[in-house]
């Protein structure tokens, strides 16, 4: 759980302060230019946790931590996690029903600010674990739900909603719906 920068003559390490009283820090991780996310899954009884760091010329610093009360123990927030360039970040919370996803994004004045909880579709399996696994690429989002046959969501951005994002579509091995519901 140490991070280092690439320097002209080599790897240096950048900080200290990233080591977490959390469990299983770093079961998760997901970095941008700007941003760094860890989850810790197995915290507080797997209630779960994460926590988000910003690069700060020459180190990454601690910029916000998951208040673990916010997670029932066997949540395991933080199993899947996902950060962008633009300030949004979404974690995985696959053990609360058939899972759901967290979305966060970063406002300049009031720091981390939760968005939008979007719960895995009607049509999963009460284990789906949904949002197992997090991917974000501009204003889209691929979330996993890996158990069973396993099921892929596209989740898409709405513009100028303050962080808002939806499920669009998703696919399973032997086919899909087309959209979420």
């Amino acid at each position: 759980s140490w991070p280092y920068s690439k320097e002209k003559d080599g790897w240096t390490h950048s900080h200290n302060a990233l080591r977490m009283e959390l469990t299983a820090f770093g079961k998760a991780v997901d970095a941008s230019d700007s941003y760094m996310i860890v989850g810790a899954p197995e915290s507080n009884g797997s209630a779960g946790g994460f926590a988000i760091y910003r690069w700060e010329e020459p180190e990454w610093i601690l910029d916000y931590v998951s208040i673990s009360d916010w997670y029932d123990p066997g949540e395991e927030a933080g199993a899947g996690v996902a950060i962008s360039d633009n300030g949004v970040a979404m974690v995985g919370v696959p053990g609360r029903n058939k899972g759901v996803l967290e979305t966060w994004y970063k406002d300049e004045n009031l720091g981390w600010i939760h968005a939008t909880t979007i719960a895995g579709s009607k049509d999963l399996p009460v284990d789906a674990r949904f949002g197992a696994a997090i991917d974000i690429h501009g204003s889209h989002a691929v979330v996993g739900a890996p158990t069973g046959n396993g099921r892929v969501f596209v989740c898409e951005e709405v513009k100028d909603s303050g962080g808002q994002w939806w499920p669009i579509f998703n696919e399973g091995p032997t086919g899909g719906t087309g959209n979420s519901n």
